[in-house]
């Protein structure tokens, strides 16, 4: 049997988030974060109008926009 531990968190700059870590050697850990959640976050920081759906692109100006954020 195998247990894993999860801890739920909320960042105000990428959304929800949850760490997963187990509970046997090595002891690993996993952060995950969704980038969808990401993405709606820094376009209403900087006020870019959106409507989420439930698609796998983005357009031009979005992706720039978080391009940017990630490099700093």
């Amino acid at each position: 049997m195998v247990n894993h531990w999860y801890f739920y968190g909320f960042d105000a700059g990428f959304g929800p988030f949850y760490l997963k870590f187990c509970g046997y050697f090595p002891f690993t850990g996993q952060i995950y974060l969704n980038g969808h959640e990401y993405a709606k976050r820094q376009c209403a920081k900087t006020g870019i109008g959106f409507t989420a759906l439930a698609t796998r692109s983005a357009p031009p100006t979005i992706r720039r926009r978080c391009s940017r954020s990630a490099t700093g």
